[in-house]
Protein backbone atom coordinates (compact mmCIF):
# COMPACT_ATOMS: atom_id res chain seq x y z
CA UNK A 1 0.00 0.00 0.00
CA UNK A 2 1.58 3.64 -0.84
CA UNK A 3 1.67 6.56 1.47
CA UNK A 4 -1.10 8.80 0.72
CA UNK A 5 0.04 12.13 -1.38
CA UNK A 6 0.29 15.32 0.66
CA UNK A 7 -3.57 16.13 -0.15
CA UNK A 8 -4.57 13.52 0.84
CA UNK A 9 -5.15 11.94 4.64
CA UNK A 10 -5.59 8.31 5.61
CA UNK A 11 -8.23 7.77 8.45
CA UNK A 12 -6.26 6.19 11.41
CA UNK A 13 -9.19 3.73 12.35
CA UNK A 14 -10.45 2.84 8.86
CA UNK A 15 -7.52 3.36 6.46
CA UNK A 16 -9.86 5.29 4.24
CA UNK A 17 -8.31 8.16 1.89
CA UNK A 18 -9.90 11.40 1.84
CA UNK A 19 -8.30 14.44 -0.09
CA UNK A 20 -8.56 18.07 1.03
CA UNK A 21 -8.56 20.46 -1.05
CA UNK A 22 -5.63 22.76 -1.77
CA UNK A 23 -6.12 26.32 -0.04
CA UNK A 24 -6.05 28.03 -3.81
CA UNK A 25 -8.51 25.62 -5.33
CA UNK A 26 -11.19 28.10 -5.06
CA UNK A 27 -9.01 31.07 -6.31
CA UNK A 28 -8.03 29.12 -9.27
CA UNK A 29 -11.38 28.41 -9.97
CA UNK A 30 -12.81 32.22 -9.39
CA UNK A 31 -9.68 32.86 -11.36
CA UNK A 32 -10.63 30.79 -14.58
CA UNK A 33 -14.40 32.21 -14.16
CA UNK A 34 -13.28 35.77 -13.77
CA UNK A 35 -10.67 34.94 -16.96
CA UNK A 36 -13.82 33.48 -18.80
CA UNK A 37 -16.25 36.97 -17.92
CA UNK A 38 -13.58 38.74 -19.43
CA UNK A 39 -13.10 36.92 -22.25
CA UNK A 40 -16.45 36.30 -23.46
CA UNK A 41 -17.47 40.21 -22.79
CA UNK A 42 -14.36 41.58 -23.80
CA UNK A 43 -13.30 43.23 -20.89
CA UNK A 44 -9.62 43.33 -21.05
CA UNK A 45 -8.56 44.42 -17.22
CA UNK A 46 -11.18 46.58 -16.31
CA UNK A 47 -12.22 45.40 -12.49
CA UNK A 48 -15.57 46.66 -13.08
CA UNK A 49 -18.92 46.62 -14.85
CA UNK A 50 -21.83 48.56 -15.41
CA UNK A 51 -25.61 46.99 -14.41
CA UNK A 52 -26.46 45.89 -17.77
CA UNK A 53 -23.19 44.41 -18.44
CA UNK A 54 -23.41 42.35 -14.73
CA UNK A 55 -27.34 41.51 -15.84
CA UNK A 56 -26.01 39.64 -19.24
CA UNK A 57 -22.52 37.93 -17.63
CA UNK A 58 -25.37 36.62 -14.47
CA UNK A 59 -27.94 35.95 -17.27
CA UNK A 60 -30.68 37.83 -15.90
CA UNK A 61 -32.62 40.67 -16.27
CA UNK A 62 -30.83 44.07 -15.65
CA UNK A 63 -33.82 44.67 -12.93
CA UNK A 64 -32.92 41.89 -11.15
CA UNK A 65 -29.38 43.16 -10.87
CA UNK A 66 -30.90 46.33 -9.91
CA UNK A 67 -32.93 44.00 -6.62
CA UNK A 68 -29.67 42.67 -5.97
CA UNK A 69 -28.31 45.83 -5.41
CA UNK A 70 -31.34 47.36 -3.61
CA UNK A 71 -31.71 44.63 -1.29
CA UNK A 72 -29.50 42.59 1.16
CA UNK A 73 -27.46 40.84 -1.93
CA UNK A 74 -25.49 44.26 -1.75
CA UNK A 75 -22.88 43.41 0.89
CA UNK A 76 -22.17 40.63 -0.22
CA UNK A 77 -21.79 41.22 -3.86
CA UNK A 78 -20.57 45.01 -3.35
CA UNK A 79 -21.42 47.68 -6.07
CA UNK A 80 -19.37 51.17 -6.60
CA UNK A 81 -21.82 54.20 -7.56
CA UNK A 82 -19.84 56.39 -9.96
CA UNK A 83 -21.77 59.69 -10.68
CA UNK A 84 -25.19 57.97 -11.47
CA UNK A 85 -24.42 54.45 -13.22
CA UNK A 86 -23.47 51.77 -10.42
CA UNK A 87 -21.06 49.18 -11.18
CA UNK A 88 -20.42 45.43 -9.87
CA UNK A 89 -16.98 43.87 -9.78
CA UNK A 90 -15.99 41.08 -11.78
CA UNK A 91 -14.40 39.30 -8.96
CA UNK A 92 -17.99 39.43 -7.51
CA UNK A 93 -19.58 38.41 -10.37
CA UNK A 94 -17.25 35.39 -11.01
CA UNK A 95 -18.01 34.53 -7.56
CA UNK A 96 -21.92 34.73 -8.02
CA UNK A 97 -21.51 32.48 -11.00
CA UNK A 98 -19.51 29.65 -9.42
CA UNK A 99 -22.09 29.51 -6.82
CA UNK A 100 -20.19 31.20 -3.55
CA UNK A 101 -22.22 34.25 -3.55
CA UNK A 102 -26.45 33.74 -3.80
CA UNK A 103 -28.94 35.97 -4.31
Amino acid sequence: MSAPCIRCVRCVRCGHVNTIPAANDDATDATATEARIRRDHNLGNRDRVQENIAAEILGVHPDTVRRYRTNDLSHALPWLRIGGRFFWSVRGLAGMLDGKIHP
